[in-house]
């Protein structure tokens, strides 16, 4: 899920032109949301392994 997280944030640092600080929290936001589901997921479905 951190690396992620951090590729997410590398991506945007090295994206050429100017982010709105808000716009890039929440896109931060959502992508650990979604990372965090799936590893939830992922745990749920393959408890029986």
């Amino acid at each position: 899920m951190s690396l992620v997280i951090f590729t997410a944030l590398v991506g945007m640092a090295m994206a050429p032109g100017h982010f709105h600080p808000v716009l890039a929290i929440t896109s931060l936001l959502c992508i650990a949301v979604g990372a965090g589901a799936s590893g939830a997921l992922n745990m749920a479905l393959e408890g029986d392994i």
